[in-house]
């Protein structure tokens, strides 16, 4: 997305990273984008420290041989990493996302940990914006979906009535038709929440 990109350019030009990742939060739905590196995506799913950061809202700095999860250990070291910084990302009480860096230095320097933190306070915004959006999309294409489903059912429910009342009368020869007519019929009242007339 534009604004991974965003985020790794700003944050490559002032630190020496060699991963940087977004851990979300939606809904309790969790999940992490790294689109260069895709098969990370397991690891770094499993990786308690990111729902540690989102969970508890607190920054957590963490050595590469500290790192507890042992295939994440492995490959921080291969591309040389020697700390991984997990930053939430909060807007009021929500904690939105986890900010990941990995970086080559052996700490980072005060201006630029508050560079981070402030990197994240303005990602919050961006984010709140993002998933209120999409929440909005959402909700207009299930009313959307419901107001088919519903006309749908009044259709079905007319076809059943206008079949009913070119029956007559009921016979031997279309008992059989005529209850499963009325069947059906009930059956779409209870669907569509008109109980008193499925009866």
């Amino acid at each position: 997305s534009a604004i991974y990109a965003n985020v790794q350019t700003s944050i490559g030009s002032i630190i020496d990273t060699v991963l940087v990742e977004f851990f979300f939060n939606r809904k309790g739905q969790f999940s992490s984008l790294h689109p260069l590196v895709p098969e990370l995506q397991a690891l770094n799913a499993a990786d308690y420290l990111s729902y540690r950061a989102i969970h508890t809202g607190e920054t957590i700095l963490c050595p590469t041989e500290q790192h507890p999860h042992a295939a994440m250990r492995n490959i921080l070291t291969a591309i040389e990493a020697k700390n991984i910084i997990f930053l939430p990302i909060k807007y009021q009480t929500m904690t939105l996302a986890c900010l990941t860096v990995a970086f080559r230095e052996d700490a980072l320097t005060s201006a630029q940990h508050f560079f981070l933190t402030t990197l994240c306070a303005h990602l919050s915004l961006q984010l709140h914006d993002i998933f209120l959006h999409r929440e909005l999309d959402e909700e207009l294409h299930e009313r959307i979906r419901v107001e088919e489903c519903n006309l749908e059912l009044k259709n079905a429910i007319k076809l059943e009535k206008e079949a009913l009342a070119q029956i007559k009368e009921t016979t031997d020869g279309n008992a059989h038709l005529v209850s499963n007519l009325h069947a059906n019929l009930g059956g779409l009242y209870r669907i569509n929440g008109q109980t008193e007339f499925a009866k």
